[in-house]
């Protein structure tokens, strides 16, 4: 558990304070006041409620939590999870929770619908989780480009994904 102290933030004649009663956003530009102390302190916020991921416009923020993350119980990464996210492709994506695979599902889709490259960024330090972030957003495109969303889970077997992956090259 990530704990911050409230914090102070002086700039010129404004004073913000940043403290445990700040509402916690999925999109921090929902926040009343946008400034990195609101931004820090709202996303470590989210991680102690157990949720990894943040937006910030359309960037995704992830703090990793070493360790596979849950919610109610299921891992964040099940295929209940991907079939969620799945369904949810196009403006639905707007509605669901921040996670790697909403960024996955809104990048396949602009490439498949609006015929628009797409390219993700992952970037961090060293330790951050940028290869399983990678690992994350192939595994969703390999179930996307080799399945309807009522096939998802026969997809997801890593023996299935390197199959369909293999044929395709």
């Amino acid at each position: 558990t990530l704990l911050v102290p409230p914090l102070t933030v002086r700039g010129g004649a404004e004073e913000f304070w940043v403290t445990n009663t700040t509402t916690r956003a999925a999109n921090v530009n929902d926040l009343a006041h946008v400034h990195e102390p609101a931004l820090v302190f709202n996303t470590i916020a989210r991680f102690n409620d157990g949720n990894i991921y943040t937006n910030a416009g359309d960037v995704l923020l992830a703090v990793n939590p070493y360790e596979e993350p849950t919610r109610d119980g299921e891992s964040l990464y099940s295929e209940r999870a991907m079939q969620r996210y799945r369904r949810a492709a196009g403006d639905a994506l707007a509605n669901v929770e921040p996670h790697v695979w909403r960024v996955a599902g809104d990048a396949y889709t602009k490439m498949l619908g609006d015929r628009v490259s797409q390219s993700v960024v992952i970037s961090g330090e060293s330790g951050s989780g940028k290869t399983e972030t990678t690992k994350l957003l192939l595994r969703y495109f390999a179930a996307a480009s080799s399945t309807r969303a009522g096939d998802l889970p026969s997809a997801l077997s890593p023996r299935a994904a390197a199959t369909t992956t293999e044929s395709r090259m």
